[in-house]
């Protein structure tokens, strides 16, 4: 009986083992038949649906377009903050000297003093970002301490304040007219100004780098920073100048070439 019963288990075993073997092959045909099914059905979708892949190129270029962009500005955003410093000392030789001369103008009596400390603290507060687009603030300072010192040079003001009103201004005026003539912080300003302003980049709205006058007989001060350019940073650069009007052209060559691609390639 054992024997029967160990007999019967084998061929029951190699029964199981007999016919298992297609079943698993069946089903690893049904899946391979499958994919190759499924890649069928895309490349036909593709290939019947040219107006769809053309819409999809068109939002992959702008997307990339885009990041470019945005990169190249964040660059360049870069560089306004590596040259901002010596702006910054600039108008803190403009308040520091405007917070003498209220001084001045207090001790003898003299009007101005109060719209002096408030317009250097107006132009402290602008100054303490880097992108603060409004420089009425700088010059209505340098107006300010300009009729201030006036008024105690010419009025009744002994010569010691008189010189000491002078001085003063003159510090003003020295620093007002050399925020304008910074090589560096100049170019890297509107580089930045001209990038956030191109489209894309124009509908996140950034905040503008000051762009301060450039004074005749004011010498332009060396660029204290020079960056080596690559040819992966020109291409953005170029990128970012491009005009709404000129992106749009480059897309559509680039679709209908690609287009014309696809159609020789199913011919």
């Amino acid at each position: 009986m054992n024997d029967k019963k160990d007999v019967n288990y084998t061929h029951n075993d190699g029964a199981k083992y007999r016919y298992s073997a297609p079943r698993d092959n069946a089903t690893a045909k049904k899946k391979t038949e499958k994919v190759k099914e499924a890649l069928t059905k895309r490349a036909v979708f593709w290939r019947t649906n040219k107006a769809f892949a053309a819409v999809v190129l068109v939002a992959v270029i702008l997307l990339f377009s885009f990041l470019s962009v945005v990169r190249a500005a964040s660059r360049r955003e870069r560089a306004v903050e590596e040259y901002y410093p010596a702006v910054r000392a600039g108008v803190t030789e403009m308040t520091s000297a405007a917070k003498s001369l209220a001084s001045v103008s207090e001790a003898v009596g003299a009007e101005g003093a109060a719209e002096l400390r408030e317009a250097a603290s107006s132009l402290e507060k602008d100054a303490a970002d880097p992108f603060w687009e409004n420089v009425d603030g700088a010059k209505r300072l340098h107006e300010t301490a300009e009729a201030a010192s006036g008024k105690i040079y010419y009025g009744d003001a002994g010569a010691e304040a008189k010189a000491a009103a002078k001085d003063a201004f003159e510090k003003i005026d020295a620093s007002y007219r050399s925020l304008g003539s910074s090589a560096g912080y100049r170019e890297a300003a509107e580089e930045y100004n001209d990038t956030v302003s191109t489209f894309p980049v124009s509908l996140l709205g950034r905040d503008r780098a000051p762009v301060f006058e450039k004074f005749d007989g004011v010498p332009e001060s060396a660029a204290e920073h020079e960056e080596d350019e690559t040819i992966i940073d020109a291409v953005k650069a170029k990128i970012a100048g491009l005009s709404t009007f000129q992106i749009i052209v480059i897309v559509a060559v680039i679709a209908i070439a690609v287009g014309s691609v696809i159609g020789k390639g199913k011919k």
